[in-house]
């Protein structure tokens, strides 16, 4: 298993897709942070030389790891079965559950990756345009559940983007479809829960919902909660997969 994984990173590290995609991720930030700068509404947050954590918050408003981890699942997956590497796979008798779970950590280690750069370069922005000094609120214990907590549901999205390419196998049609289900998916929730009796906020369950309500002030109460809907994702949707692929040519 863990050679299969070694392969598939080593593949993915090695494509176009996912340097342009990390390029991307750079670049999104970096506009984020200079239009901040370059507005009145932030210079008029600063209270007292401290920068206040909607500086941190709103980059992940934007989708700046969101979009680029999008594009690069779909085109790594839907790559492999244009490519019929997944053919290749099968014939040397890999079991099909590895095949997925490899899937599933190359996209997972890719959110990581793509996390820790729009941090890097938001980090780098802040010293270039403010470096104003930190507001109490970002202490050690809240910046770390703010990662964790973006962490899993950027991994728990790359989750749901795999399981979307390894079913339509198109990676033109997986982009297509899996931008309709990140733009309109909370929106199409928030309208069930209209129609049907429901007392529970269902749109919480949406990972990509959760990368946006994730914020600085986000709690050990928050911070279980997406791991228990990133293991959801996992659980359910590798199962899908699995049981749909069970008896259907992979290839």
């Amino acid at each position: 298993m863990i050679n299969i994984i070694r392969a598939d990173w080593y593949r993915a590290m090695h494509g176009k897709a996912f340097r342009l995609c990390i390029l991307l991720t750079l670049g999104w930030v970096f506009l984020c942070g200079y239009m901040q700068h370059a507005t009145i509404a932030l210079r008029e947050s600063l209270s007292g030389g401290e920068i206040t954590i909607d500086y941190i918050n709103a980059f992940f408003n934007y989708d700046p790891v969101t979009l680029p981890l999008l594009i690069f699942c779909s085109c790594y997956v839907a790559n492999d079965f244009r490519q019929k590497t997944v053919k290749h796979y099968m014939e040397k008798g890999m079991e099909r559950w590895k095949y997925f779970i490899s899937k599933m950590v190359i996209g997972w280690l890719a959110a990581v990756i793509f996390l820790f750069c729009a941090f890097l370069m938001g980090f780098l922005c802040y010293k270039m345009f403010f470096d104003t000094g930190i507001a109490p609120d970002m202490n050690v214990k809240n910046m770390l559940l703010y990662v964790i907590c973006q962490m899993l549901c950027h991994m728990s999205v790359a989750t749901f983007v795999i399981f979307i390419s390894c079913m339509i196998r198109n990676s033109s049609a997986s982009m297509a479809v899996n931008f309709i289900f990140m733009f309109f998916g909370h929106l199409g929730l928030r309208s069930l829960m209209k129609i049907l009796p429901i007392d529970f906020d269902i749109s919480l369950l949406w990972a990509y919902s959760g990368v946006g309500m994730t914020d600085m002030g986000a709690g050990i109460p928050w911070t279980v909660w997406v791991i228990l809907v990133f293991i959801g994702y996992f659980v359910v949707f590798s199962g899908i997969l699995m049981l749909i692929y069970r008896k259907k040519d992979i290839a």
